[in-house]
């Protein structure tokens, strides 16, 4: 599962579970308005696992919440508990399930939803099948069902 798979999956779960119109992974200077919601990635370890058949990933999810005008912390607590109840006690991107911890912050007046992804991957590789040189085929069966045929003794 690729970063941008993760980024498009959790605006998805975003844009479905929230009313908020202004939800983006890019730069927030390109934001088009305010309420807004903003999915940053930070991948935090690639580890090779299994020979390196497999890879153990761990990706920090930082979800920001930042409206035009501050006035109270009341719309900010509100959307991070909206959030926790999209992303817990589990979420669904693509046919996987995941099932992270979570913290909560305001920082600067922006309202943080955190949680690490921890999940494991497969490494595409290609396995060199042998190339059949000599093949040989026997249409004949000669078991007794198909092929030979034996006559039955009679009866009597």
């Amino acid at each position: 599962m690729t970063l941008e798979e993760i980024r498009a999956g959790i605006i998805r779960l975003l844009r479905s579970g929230t009313d908020v119109e202004n939800i983006t992974g890019e730069d927030v200077t390109q934001a088009k308005g305010f309420p807004l919601l903003h999915v940053q990635l930070t991948p935090l370890n690639y580890g090779a696992a299994a020979a390196g058949m497999w890879r153990d990933k761990q990706i920090l999810v930082d979800i920001s919440y930042m409206e035009e005008l501050h006035t109270s912390n009341k719309k900010i607590y509100a959307m991070l508990e909206r959030l926790d109840g999209i992303f817990s006690p589990f979420f669904r991107i693509g046919d996987r399930a995941f099932t992270c911890s979570s913290q909560m912050a305001v920082t600067d007046d922006i309202g943080h939803y955190m949680m690490t992804m921890a999940f494991t991957d497969t490494v595409p590789f290609e396995v060199p099948e042998p190339v059949g040189t000599k093949l040989e085929v026997d249409w004949r069966n000669r078991d007794g069902i198909t092929g030979d045929h034996h006559q039955l003794p009679a009866e009597g």
